[in-house]
């Protein structure tokens, strides 16, 4: 009489779930370069004779680039952005972290915009006042500014250093002899 004890011994399946931001690829995974979103299955022959299959759902999360422009008047600045203090035209970065855990970047390309200024001297006689200028009625010495908006949004600035000049005047005492008249 022979008694056989028979066992059936299970095959162990497992399936676990995983993900890589995108700018850290390859995922290396049991000997597997994974490149892409997908399920990807490792066999490994067990002690007692029976295979063991793991199965990776493996999804690839996307990293978040963008790039704006900004801009700024001269006499605006400094210019905050994302934590940093621009002076200057220039591309700068900002580098964060989202909530899947993969680097948000972020590329700021920066231009500093020119304000302008100038300074004019300008007279005029008194007895030609008053002097109009830029919307300014003027009728002493003196240093006056005009204000202005650009087209790009920044000041101008006009400098007018006036001055009033004197009338002259004259009296004039003349003779003549009689047989010199008329006297021209």
């Amino acid at each position: 009489v022979t008694i056989l004890t028979f066992t059936v011994t299970p095959n162990i399946n497992v399936s676990i779930t995983s993900s890589a931001c995108a700018n850290t690829l390859p995922y290396l995974w049991n000997g597997q370069t994974l490149n892409t979103t997908g399920s990807y299955t490792h066999t490994q022959v067990a002690v007692n004779g029976c295979d063991s299959t793991t199965t990776l759902n493996f999804t690839v999360l996307p990293i978040s680039t963008a790039t704006i422009t900004a801009s700024a008047c001269a006499n605006n600045l400094p210019y905050l952005w994302n934590g940093q203090t621009i002076n200057t035209n220039g591309t700068y970065t900002h580098v964060s972290i989202k909530p899947n855990g993969c680097d948000s970047t972020t590329t700021l390309n920066f231009t500093v915009l020119p304000i302008s200024t100038a300074t004019i001297t300008a007279s005029a006689c008194a007895n030609n006042l008053p002097y109009l200028w830029n919307g300014q009625t003027i009728n002493t010495n003196g240093t006056y500014t005009h204000v202005s908006i650009k087209p790009n949004g920044c000041d101008s600035t006009t400098t007018l250093n006036f001055t009033v000049l004197p009338i002259s005047t004259a009296t004039i005492t003349a003779s003549a002899c009689a047989n010199n008249l008329p006297y021209l």
